[in-house]
């Protein structure tokens, strides 16, 4: 099959005194397929960083707006395939998934070893080193093809990028809310924050022609530009992991966001206080880094550039902890950054017998006090999205797999993933001289460079 594609390509000219920076891959997201396929059924893989979930799917090319159909049971395996870094005999613990997939396919009469199989894993695996990274997958990719499954290419099996898995969110929102076809009572396409355990991704729709973290959106005869920034360790369990490391090497004796009666997971007792937390939820994001913009109006994280972030009527969905966030305060999906913060206040200040009271059995009820000041943290200082009437939905559990099996369904990821050194925030001192988060990546000189690929 012969296809032709533009595709945008980035030469980046680091200027000298740039330190080391992860490399972004700018390209075309999606495309329609070639009129003569109709559309296809996939295995789709999400390689989370504490489990694996499988779904076979089916997209009809001839509807490019219809979400993805998913077809017999999903299945998820526990834990995540970071796990198998120091023994990688362990990838055998996803056979479940692939018996699974196999009899979805033979209960809707396919042929299973004719259906393309596409794995996707997140900020679990970005977090680890490249060596391990490569070494983890390549097993997979071998276990999957000894075991039938058809894996054409390596990179179906891959890392995404976190511009890469905010952009699918990003397509697989837009296509569940019908906002892509001018079809919705809402006629602009939505913004994405997914918080995640270990890092969290945003995609807006952009105006402005930056080339770091765009990508382009296209389907039928319609095209978008999206801008899409993503953060590894400042997911929520990573921020919290943070958070206890900060009190403790600190030297405080409790925990401001952890209830009074019971420890936290490093064994430091809570205290109740959520002035004190936000305080101290405030210290960890590292919002001082140069972002070489006088005002800083448009900075964020670690001297990130957010362009035209808040815009006039344009929503933000949150999904991934915000949903938890919002059940366990039982607040409204329209609720805004206000509401969050007075519920939060009255959470944080209950000790562990009035936590009980509040949602008896919960075996994460001590987490929610830390998760939503972060959450209030997070869009208001790092996003700078204002805490009345904060244009934010929570409610919708798109992920980005419907997104990614349409992306790759159309064949258009043809490099495969390099992470790219990346900095702990954890064992690295954000901001300190010769810390390679210093100068800002965008600081480069870039050259736009567009020509015509044949595949």
């Amino acid at each position: 099959m012969t296809r032709s594609m533009l595709f945008s390509f980035v030469t980046t000219i680091l200027v000298p005194i740039a330190a080391v920076a992860t490399s972004q891959h700018p390209r075309t997201l999606q495309s329609p397929l070639p009129s003569s396929v109709t559309g296809g059924y996939g295995i789709v893989m999400d390689a989370g960083s504490s489990g694996t979930k499988m779904k076979t799917l089916y997209w009809d090319a001839s509807s490019p707006f219809d979400a993805p159909v998913e077809i017999g049971e999903g299945l998820r395996v526990k834990p995540g395939i970071s796990s198998y870094q120091d023994d990688l005999s362990k990838v055998s613990e996803m056979l479940p998934l692939l018996e699974q997939a196999r009899l979805n396919l033979k209960e809707a009469d396919l042929d299973w070893r004719e259906v393309p199989l596409f794995l996707g894993a997140t900020a679990g695996m970005r977090m680890l080193p490249t060596s391990d990274r490569m070494a983890i997958m390549a097993s997979i990719r071998s276990f999957f093809r000894e075991n039938g499954f058809r894996v054409d290419e390596d990179n179906w099996v891959r890392v995404l990028s976190s511009a890469d898995e905010g952009a699918e969110d990003w397509l697989t929102l837009n296509l569940s809310l019908k906002t892509l076809d001018g079809s919705s009572s809402n006629k602009n396409p939505v913004g994405i924050i997914d918080l995640g355990g270990g890092s969290v991704e945003l995609t807006y729709l952009s105006k402005l022609t930056l080339l770091k973290n765009k990508l382009i959106a296209d389907i039928a005869d319609y095209s978008w530009n999206l801008y899409s920034q993503g953060f590894l360790y400042f997911g929520n369990d990573q921020a919290r992991k943070q958070h206890q490391q900060k009190l403790a090497s600190s030297g405080e004796s409790s925990d401001p966001c952890h209830p009074i009666g019971v420890n936290n997971t490093g064994g430091m007792p809570g205290s109740s206080d959520p002035e004190k937390c936000k305080e101290a939820v405030k210290s960890i994001l590292p919002l001082d880094v140069p972002c070489f913009q006088l005002d800083r109006t448009e900075c964020s994280m670690l001297g990130e550039y957010l362009p035209d972030l808040v815009q006039e009527n344009v929503t933000f969905y949150g999904i991934g902890t915000f949903g938890y966030v919002w059940d366990f305060m039982q607040l409204a999906a329209d609720a805004d950054l206000q509401d969050l913060e007075d519920k939060a206040d009255l959470i944080c200040a209950m000790n562990m017998t009035e936590l009980d009271a509040y949602d008896p059995g919960n075996s994460y009820a001590t987490t929610y006090c830390f998760a939503a000041i972060y959450i209030i943290q997070l869009l208001t200082e790092a996003y700078k999205l204002p805490k009345e009437g904060t244009p934010l939905i929570v409610g919708e559990s798109a992920t980005w797999v419907a997104g990614f099996f349409i992306d790759d369904l159309n064949n258009l990821n043809i490099d495969a993933y390099d992470a790219g050194p990346v900095i702990n925030p954890m064992v690295a001192e954000v901001g300190t001289s010769g810390s390679s988060m210093n100068i800002p990546s965008w600081i480069a000189v870039v050259l736009l460079v567009s020509y015509q690929i044949f595949i």
